[in-house]
């Protein structure tokens, strides 16, 4: 049994698939418990569905898989992305986890560069950067990373990190923290410093919380 926090339809609010009709299913549990986590509730709520369940509910063709980390549920995982194969699937991950075989099962892993404003020990961030690199490695699966930008510490850090990963040629993204609102001054000094600099990577803002707000669920 899988323990799901929510299934919903909505549109893709963050990285380079932005705006693509998914229905979305969030899974409870996370051992990280990051700082900046904008779901905290999905750490602990959650009911038992069997994954047939959760199939049953899936109306778009484009499935995204969340948390929570939806690793920590690897075989109950596996059963459903088996379900899903019908489907293309992108599955949203800490970048903290590595598994070839529930990434085999997806269309696209979407992992995290996690930053120093998580709270994440340094050892932890340091695993992170080297199953990033992994991930990126393998040619059997699309990957996109994204990375949260709370402040200045976070930007030197996601632009010395994204200069490790930029030979492997995956879309690397810089999300501008959106608590209760977004973040315009961090917001701005990313852009200034894509741009002066020429960097090949994008800036995308969380678009559900343009359209919806910070504190909806389900969209």
């Amino acid at each position: 049994m899988l323990r799901v926090v929510e299934i919903f339809d909505g549109l893709e609010g963050e990285g380079v698939e932005v705006g693509a009709p998914s229905t979305f299913i969030r899974l409870a549990g996370c051992p990280l418990k990051c700082k900046t986590c904008d779901t905290k509730y999905s750490w602990s709520e959650g009911e038992l569905l069997n994954p047939r369940e959760v199939v049953s509910r899936v109306r778009q063709h484009r499935v995204v898989i969340t948390g929570g980390e939806p690793l920590v549920q690897r075989r109950e995982l596996l059963w459903l992305l088996e379900l899903l194969l019908d489907r293309y699937t992108v599955l949203e991950t800490s970048g903290v986890y590595y598994d070839e075989d529930v990434f085999n099962h997806v269309g696209m892993i979407s992992a995290d560069l996690k930053t120093p404003s998580s709270g994440l020990s340094q050892s932890i961030l340091n695993r992170n950067l080297k199953v990033l690199h992994k991930i990126c490695t393998r040619a059997l699966f699309d990957v996109q990373v994204k990375a949260v930008c709370s402040n200045q510490e976070d930007l030197e850090y996601i632009l010395k990190c994204y200069k490790e990963l930029s030979s492997y040629k995956k879309p690397l993204v810089i999300t501008p923290c959106w608590e209760t609102k977004l973040n315009k001054k961090i917001a701005k000094e990313i852009a200034k410093r894509i741009l002066e600099e020429s960097l090949p990577y994008r800036v995308i803002v969380q678009q559900h919380k343009v359209i919806y707000g910070s504190r909806r669920r389900c969209v």
